[in-house]
């Protein structure tokens, strides 16, 4: 379904991987400091396919990524984990 080969093993790794990056953004992430939610959705998504040599060309799934972000952010702007 990937195009590549992932076993039990790996794909569990994998997995944990890309939600433990997820998990600690709010531990970190400032707009002012880091960047617009925008290019860190890019970011994530390129590294997480494609390590950090990726290659920009998937910048079209990049904007429709972007644009559920910006939605989740308007609907949920007060939310904190505070």
């Amino acid at each position: 379904a990937f195009g590549f080969d992932l076993d039990a093993q790996r794909l569990s790794r994998e997995t944990f991987i890309l939600f433990g990056m997820l998990n600690w953004i709010f531990g970190w992430y400032s707009p002012g400091r880091y960047g617009r939610v925008e290019e860190l959705v890019g970011d994530i998504y390129r590294t997480f396919l494609h390590g950090l040599a990726g290659d920009g060309s998937d910048e079209d799934q990049i904007d429709r990524m972007n644009a559920h972000a910006e939605e989740w952010f308007a609907e949920h702007s007060g939310a904190t984990m505070w």
